[in-house]
């Protein structure tokens, strides 16, 4: 069976098994990401973040688009410098997007098993379309279609896990930190990166600021809310760091030069004065699951 043949197969089997699995309050943000014009002049490279900018602002002149695929680079590195990841643990990134960060991985680390998550069949056609050499080198690399609070992987079977610039997405804190922890294994560790807002207060204001917030797209969860959900649910270790201050001000920059000024107050340009006003930050969270079962 040809290579092509058998990703058509594998892609039909994750479709249907994964139907049921769609939470209606997931709709918002599937029909966003199948929507190409708007994640086209944002994004580049394959990377769907706002980049992380040290070394790169302040600047003389325009930023190009090298830089802006650089920042994103430079986000997955924030990430995955801290898993230190070795040859025999199985890896998984939630909320895979295209496919860049898996692939990356891989390449440079080859460790036992490289899982992508994503819950749109249309971003994991991609990553298998984008990553075709990487399959044919490392056959331990694979996409799935599933939800970061029902991943379907076995109890206990994978050593790290990593999201950049996803949870903000996830319906709840509570139900994707209870996940992680089944799928880890004794003495495992997540890191994920994104922004939430600094207070309860801040996610009021957040949402009455971003009409992305205010449809259902993003949620701004209070940062304690997140600390509380993985410590309830047996993580330790918890370490929050913000690094809001290289994130929004260069993607800021970048938005002003490729979007309309008409696309203010929908998803860009309103972050980063939430950021300036104390309402919202970017985030680096690690925890561990302990070696004594829960």
């Amino acid at each position: 069976m040809s290579f092509r043949k058998t990703i058509v197969l594998l892609l039909t089997a994750f479709s249907i098994c994964t139907t049921n699995f769609v939470y209606a309050s997931y709709e918002p943000i599937i029909k966003a990401y199948r929507d190409e014009r708007l994640w086209s002049e944002l994004f580049k490279g394959g990377y769907l973040n706002f980049g992380y900018w040290e070394n790169i602002l302040p600047k003389e002149g325009k930023i190009t688009v090298d830089e802006r695929i650089r920042s994103s680079e430079a986000l997955y590195t924030q990430v995955i410098d801290i898993l230190d990841i070795s040859k025999d643990e199985v890896i998984v990134e939630i909320g895979c997007g295209r496919g860049c960060g898996c692939a990356k991985i891989m390449k440079e680390y080859n460790p036992k098993r490289v899982i992508g998550i994503d819950i749109t069949s249309e971003q994991i056609e991609r990553s298998y379309k984008i990553h075709r050499l990487s399959f044919e080198n490392y056959p331990n690399l694979s996409f799935i279609i599933a939800q970061s609070e029902r991943t379907t992987l076995p109890d206990e079977s994978v050593d790290k896990i990593y999201s950049v610039e996803v949870a903000q997405h996830f319906s709840s804190m509570h139900d994707f930190s209870k996940e992680a922890y089944r799928i880890l294994k004794p003495g495992g560790t997540i890191v994920f990166t994104t922004y939430f807002s600094t207070s309860q207060q801040g996610a009021k204001a957040v949402r009455e600021m971003i009409l992305w917030v205010a449809e259902g797209k993003d949620n701004a969860f209070p940062i304690e809310e997140v600390e509380k959900a993985f410590s309830q649910n047996g993580f330790r270790d918890i370490q929050i760091q913000s690094i809001g201050d290289k994130v929004f001000e260069g993607y800021d920059v970048w938005s002003s030069q490729v979007l309309l000024p008409d696309c203010s107050n929908s998803y860009t340009r309103k972050w980063y004065e939430a950021f300036i006003k104390g309402y919202l930050d970017y985030y680096v969270i690690v925890a561990k699951k302990t070696n004594q079962l829960k």
